[in-house]
Order: structure tokens, then C-alpha cells, then sequence
């Protein structure tokens, strides 16, 4: 298939902002001058977020998985992309060894110092101030309210406010990602919520603010949120970063992708959000849509998450066989026939993309397109094939059910590819999409009899190493909260992320990184099938609107 279209990185979301219909924006009605129309983005997304803080959004197993509606509405410290601090946003710079703001005492005890901007105000007119920052780190330690909880806070000795515009962090040991965790620490308005936290902290996150009636730091209001159509928002006018550019954003949930493009070629849809529009979908986009663009990217992986909790099958507990399964997938014909051979199989843990990728690549364990191998060790395992071509053994055939959810092309192009794969070596794969309504019912996502087909970064972030930690695994003792959806354990690999977020010396961290490449490879906690690709929608009418930085420079949007 020929391909119009450019490779970039994630183009995670977008725009807008609002006056109403026949008012005038600061600055334009000088000397009887007919005021400027307000300029108006839609943009459109596959799903609707539960609510409009991301790290609740992003906690659970059914989030929609782009923060790009998060982005418009609410700024953090600093601008932070895939655990890497890129510069400041309500900070006034990023706390740096060199600066003084980060210090590390003899004793490896740390000190982080945030000084803040004095103009910046919550959607309500309220004044921001370190205080909201303690309240959100409050919440975010309270075991009460697990899908804010952080890992990382267990090393943080105290939070102090000096004054109004300082954050102070206390360190009880270096922590490499203390810059990136503080700097994308999402901001809650102590003067809304404290008392419905204090009255009623299980029900907090359920309060209207963080949701139809949502205020923020961002560049964006909410107007307004019908739920399953839309949300509207308007241009925040005290905006710290400055007024966004853009007056008024309507942002359509639209689950089928082939009306995004229908949108597109009508002139409805100026851009998209997201990443489930595939590249064929870009690719029509190209040929056709003459007022734009798409604009194809590879992403993070799609991978097998296993069961590691009473599986059915229960051999998939055995390693072997997920090392079975990975030589019997012809992962290579997957990436050219699904992702156009655009990103190179997944061997590594680590996305090429990765600073740490080229270092590890030596410690991976690689699985090539091996049938015979893996017939071999499923063999060993004491299955036989039948003269119907399936393995099986005691008389049970062997069968692993793979689930994904609903309304994701490339997804479910893998899904029936997979179990079309493994059907060829002789196991059987019901294959089962979850609905929208079952998406966020975590027991039903944790408790899956075996394997999951799930978008998900690869990387060493804080969020991504709370993905392996026992302490995290999803359990009814915490509800199925815990971000370890595989509920794998492995104190080795545990003891390895402990001292890799503690170590500050770079050779010394990145020997601990090969280490914890080894065991994820080996061990398969995780299985990497395909680098996602998909298409993002750009209308030739906007401006500073590029894919590697999406709505994290929101404000800055234009229209020709």
C-alpha cells in the first residue's frame, strides 16, 4: 500500500478555547474596528474519558489512553513527556543539581525545591498556590484512594509549602525520577475539595469536580460535557503561559473511526486525539482529503498481558509455554501486514525510541519466528496433536483466550491475527472484546482466564515500573486498584527497580537496567507483540499543531 505520510512520534491531542458568539476577544475592538470572529477547532477522539484527571483516568483498565483532554484544562509544573522533564510550565524553572533546587546530601537523603509562578489561577479565579500541590499529594498518599496513589511517594520523607509559591520536597534516599514525578503532578483545588475529601475521601473522586463541573490551571475552560457526544470548552483569558489563541474547542467521542474520516473529508473534523486510528484509515486520509494531513506514527507496544493468578490454561503459569508462544507468533509478518513494517519487531522491553534501548539490547532475550522450536517445547510440556491439529493433554484440549477491548482497529486486527496464528500451531484462541460497559469493571479485567491485548508504554517511567512490583499487583485485598494488571511477583525483579529509581550514577543505573531487561524478556511478564501504528488528522488551516508535542503546547495553536 503506498504511504503519503510522514513517521513521527505520538501526536497525543489538541486545542481550543471559547468567548461566546459575538463578544470580542481582549485587544480587537480598538477604534470602532469590527471585531474578529472567534476562531473554533473540533477535534475528535475514539472514546470518552471517564474524568478529567489523568491520573485516575490512566489508574484503571478501560482509560482512554491519551491525556490529551487532561492537557487543555489542567497545567502541571512542568511539561513532561514519557518520564523526560523538557522545561518549566507553572514552575518558574525545573529544579536541577546545578541550580541548587536539587540536592543530594552525603547520606543519598535528597531535597527538591519548586518555586512557582505568582500568576497563575485556578478556572474559578481562585489564585494557585503551593497548597493545592500538598493537597494533591495528600490524596495521592492516601492507601483510601488508590487510583491516586503513587509508589514513588513511599520515598518522600515530608512536602512543605514555606510560603505560598514553594514546594519543598524531602527525600528519604535518591530518586532519579523525583523531577519528572513532582513536575507531572496533577493539580486539585484545595478550596473545592478539601471538605468532600475530609466528609467523604470514598467518594471523592466521584465529586462533579473532577468531572462535568472540572476546574483547572490549563489554557482551556469546560463549558460544557454531554456525556457520549461531547465536550466544549473556552480560551482560560488569565492563562499563565498566555490567552490560547483559539477561542472555542468541541471535542466529539466518536467511537467509529470511519467517521472521524468521514468528518475529515466534510470539514467537521479539523484534527485528531488518540490512538486508535489506524494507518489504513490514514492512508484514505491521504488520497483523499484534500484540506489536510495524516500524519502516521509508531507508538508504544501492543502486548499479551498473562494471568499469572490461577490461569486457565494453568500450564501458562509455566514460562515455557509463553516461550512457546512467542516463537510460534510470526511477529515479523504481523508488523509488516499491520503496521506496514514501519517499526522493527519488539525485542527489546524498551522502546527504540528509549535512551536506555541500545544499552539493553545485548541483555534482551530474543524470540524469532521458530514453529518447530516452539512445537518442540510445547511437546515437552506434555501435550500431544491430534488428528484435529490441536494439541491437547488428559483429554483437555489446550486453549488460551485471548480479550481485548472494544472500538481499537489495529487491536482487534491483531486479536483475530493471533488467534489465527496460534490455531496454525495447534492451540485454540476464543477470542473476546470487551464491551464498553464492562471496560472499566477492573475485577473482570484482572480476573481474565488468561491473556489480555493491551496498548501500554514500555519504558522504566514511574508508572511503567509499577506495572512489575508485587506491592502493586491488582488483588481483592485493594480492590483489583493495583497497577499490576498480571499480578506477576518476582522479588528479584522488585529488588532491581527499588535500587534502579534510587541510583544516581548513570553506569550504574544502566547496568541495573540490563538486568531488569533480562528478567522481563526472559521471564515474560509481559509479551511484546507489535510497535502500535496509527494516523493522526491535521487540517492544513492550523497552525504550530505538530506530532511530537501535542496538547502539551495547546496555547500556542492557531488558525490561518
Amino acid at each position: 500500500m503506498k504511504r503519503l505520510f510522514p513517521l513521527c512520534i505520538v501526536l497525543s491531542a489538541l486545542i481550543a478555547g471559547c468567548t461566546p458568539p459575538g463578544t470580542t476577544r481582549p485587544g480587537q475592538d480598538r477604534g470602532g474596528e469590527q471585531p474578529a470572529s472567534p476562531k473554533r477547532v473540533t477535534i475528535a477522539m475514539v472514546g470518552e474519558p471517564r474524568t478529567l484527571n489523568y491520573t485516575v483516568e490512566g489508574s484503571q483498565p478501560g482509560g482512554t489512553a491519551t491525556n490529551a483532554p487532561t492537557l487543555l484544562v489542567n497545567s502541571r509544573m512542568a511539561d513532561v513527556y514519557r518520564g523526560t522533564v523538557t522545561g518549566p510550565m507553572l514552575a518558574t524553572r525545573i529544579p536541577t543539581v546545578e541550580n541548587g533546587q536539587w540536592v543530594v546530601g552525603a547520606d543519598g537523603a535528597m531535597q527538591m525545591t519548586w518555586n512557582l509562578r505568582q500568576d497563575v489561577y485556578w478556572h474559578d479565579g481562585t489564585k494557585f498556590t503551593a497548597n493545592d500541590l500538598l493537597f494533591a499529594a495528600q490524596l495521592g498518599q492516601d492507601k483510601d484512594i488508590p487510583a491516586l496513589r503513587d509508589a514513588a511517594y513511599a520515598n518522600v520523607s515530608s512536602l512543605d509549602a514555606p510560603d505560598p509559591y514553594t514546594l519543598v520536597s524531602r527525600w528519604r534516599q535518591p530518586y532519579i525520577l523525583a523531577d519528572s514525578f513532582l513536575g507531572d503532578l496533577e493539580p486539585i483545588p484545595k478550596h473545592l475539595l478539601e471538605a468532600v475529601y475530609q466528609q467523604d475521601k470514598a467518594n471523592v473522586l466521584s465529586d462533579p469536580h473532577f468531572n462535568t463541573d472540572f476546574v483547572g490551571t490549563g489554557p482551556y475552560r469546560l463549558i460544557k460535557w454531554d456525556r457520549g457526544s461531547s465536550m466544549t470548552f473556552a480560551a482560560f483569558d488569565q492563562y499563565a503561559l498566555g490567552r490560547p489563541r483559539i477561542d472555542n474547542l468541541e471535542l466529539k467521542f466518536i467511537l467509529d473511526a470511519e467517521l472521524i474520516l468521514a468528518g475529515a473529508l466534510a470539514g467537521t473534523i479539523d484534527v485528531t486525539v488518540g490512538p486508535r486510528l489506524s494507518l489504513d484509515l490514514g492512508d484514505q486520509a491521504n488520497h483523499n482529503w484534500q484540506d489536510g494531513q495524516a500524519v502516521a506514527q509508531t507508538t508504544t507496544w501492543v502486548a499479551l498481558f498473562p494471568q499469572f493468578v490461577d490461569p486457565i490454561p494453568a500450564v501458562l503459569a509455566d514460562v515455557r509455554f509463553r516461550k512457546a508462544l512467542m516463537l510460534g507468533t510470526n511477529r515479523p509478518q504481523l508488523t509488516d501486514v499491520l503496521v506496514y513494517g514501519l517499526s522493527p519487531v519488539p525485542d527489546n522491553y524498551l522502546a527504540p525510541g528509549d535512551p536506555l534501548y541500545k544499552d539493553t539490547l545485548s541483555s534482551a532475550v530474543r524470540y524469532p519466528y521458530d514453529p518447530v522450536q516452539a512445537a518442540q517445547m510445547i511437546e515437552s510440556l506434555g501435550y500431544a496433536k491430534g488428528v484435529d491439529g490441536f494439541y491437547s493433554s488428559g483429554g483437555q484440549r489446550l486453549s488460551a483466550e485471548i480479550r481485548t477491548t472494544a472500538g481499537d482497529d489495529l487491536k482487534s486486527k491483531l486479536l483475530l491475527s493471533l488467534a489465527d496464528g496460534w490455531k496454525q500451531i495447534g492451540i485454540e484462541a476464543p477470542t473476546v472484546e470487551i464491551p464498553r460497559q464492562l471496560s472499566d469493571n477492573l475485577e473482570y479485567r484482572v480476573t481474565r482466564p488468561a491473556f489480555e491485548l493491551i496498548r501500554q508504554p514500555d519504558d522504566f517511567t514511574a508508572g511503567g515500573l509499577r506495572r512489575f512490583k508485587g506491592s502493586e499487583a491488582a488483588l481483592p485485598s485493594n480492590n483489583y486498584n493495583g497497577q499490576n494488571r498480571t499480578r506477576y511477583q518476582n522479588l528479584e525483579l522488585d529488588s532491581l527497580i527499588d535500587r534502579y529509581v534510587t541510583t544516581i550514577a548513570m553506569s550504574d543505573r544502566v547496568e541495573l537496567a540490563r538486568q531488569m531487561v533480562h528478567i522481563l524478556t526472559d521471564q515474560l511478564p509481559i509479551m511484546g507483540m507489535i510497535y502500535s501504528g496509527e494516523s493522526t488528522f491535521i487540517a492544513n488551516r492550523l497552525v504550530n499543531v505538530t506530532a511530537d508535542r501535542g496538547t502539551r503546547n495547546v496555547h500556542e495553536w492557531d488558525v490561518k
